[in-house]
């Protein structure tokens, strides 16, 4: 959704791309925790709810870097020489402009991911969370009593979730 939002607003720069990026920036602005709070105790608790809340605070930051990186591709040589040849919209955009995104969308992807664990991990170190699960957030909040006797119960989990966002990343 994000990619196919912000490819497009990028590249038509049609009289939509204003509403769309307003309508993006109303989402940017609402604080992604207190969001998915709400729609974990409007919905229920459960993984659907958990996952499309994930998304949906997490799409808007996705879709205003992919404009940009396709507003500054689109006006490249290489996208005119296609305009100038006659490519179809479908073409330019799956020919020309994603594969010179990719890299921006991949390293986006990393920073996103790594966005998305901290906040499921937060939601599950508050409780609010999916119930009866297993979860490294879950560990460091279980084990907090007892961190003065056994830190491992605390930092084992801690680095767990440490070197899935860096192992992710690279």
């Amino acid at each position: 959704l994000a990619a196919g939002i912000g490819i497009f607003a990028g590249y038509t720069r049609s009289r939509l791309d204003p509403l769309l990026m307003r309508t993006v920036d109303i989402f940017i602005s609402l604080p992604p925790l207190l969001v998915l709070l709400v729609l974990l105790t409007g919905a229920g608790a459960s993984a659907p709810v958990v996952v499309l809340g994930t998304a949906l605070v997490l799409f808007p930051g996705a879709t205003r870097i992919i404009r940009a990186a396709t507003s500054e591709v689109s006006v490249s040589g290489f996208t005119e020489a296609a305009v100038a040849r006659g490519e179809s919209t479908r073409a330019i955009l799956t020919c020309e402009l994603f594969p010179n995104i990719t890299h921006v969308i991949l390293a986006d992807f990393g920073v996103r991911f790594s966005g998305s664990v901290v906040l499921i991990a937060s939601l599950y170190f508050l409780g609010a969370g999916l119930p009866q699960i297993t979860d490294w957030a879950v560990m460091i909040t279980q084990n907090r009593e007892v961190m003065t006797t056994n830190p491992w119960g605390v930092v084992a989990p801690a680095i767990m979730l440490g070197l899935l966002t860096v192992g992710v990343n690279l």
